[in-house]
């Protein structure tokens, strides 16, 4: 299953690069990125309580998932331009985020799994989904904060580090 949602997302990911070109970044990842996600999510965990041990139900909805997990690509295209004059600090939180949920993420499960793991609550599959479905809400601020125009610097602001760091910016 996992191979199967690895190996579409591979694809994906290139398709999906076009797909921004075309249709925008920000509705890419918001809509095929966070709905799909969101519906696929729920498509993997329901497809398996409804179908039992079946493979093919596994792997379908697990493919889906690695397709519309593949929209968050033009995301590393869109966070720099959110901030222009700092974009290696824009990447670098970009980054941060994606490692930073891959090392807490099953730590967090191992906390709250005994206490949220109900027949209401489907597992994991509700918080995930929760997380979800916010991506969509999160890119249009964005989109209304690359419209705004920059507000001139302040050297009032200046670093812990005197000397070749700077102002901040």
């Amino acid at each position: 299953m996992w191979a199967a949602l690895n190996l579409a997302n591979v694809f994906a990911s290139l398709v999906m690069g076009y797909v921004g070109d075309k249709i925008g970044r920000i509705r890419t990842t918001a809509w095929i990125g966070g709905l799909g996600c969101a519906i696929t999510v729920f498509a993997m965990y329901y497809g398996s309580v409804l179908f039992g041990t079946n493979m093919l139900a596994a792997i379908v909805p697990a493919m889906l998932f690695g397709i519309t997990l593949g929209a968050y690509v033009p995301l590393s295209a869109i966070v720099p331009t959110l901030a222009p004059d700092q974009k290696g600090s824009a990447v670098a939180i970009l980054n941060l985020g994606a490692g930073l949920s891959n090392f807490a993420g099953p730590l967090v499960v191992t906390l709250f799994l005994g206490s949220v793991a109900s027949p209401a609550w489907s597992g994991s599959s509700w918080g995930s989904t929760s997380c979800r479905s916010c991506s969509p809400s999160s890119c249009v601020p964005a989109r209304s904060r690359r419209r705004l125009k920059a507000l001139p610097h302040s050297r009032a602001v200046t670093s812990r580090f005197p000397g070749r760091w700077g102002p901040l910016r």
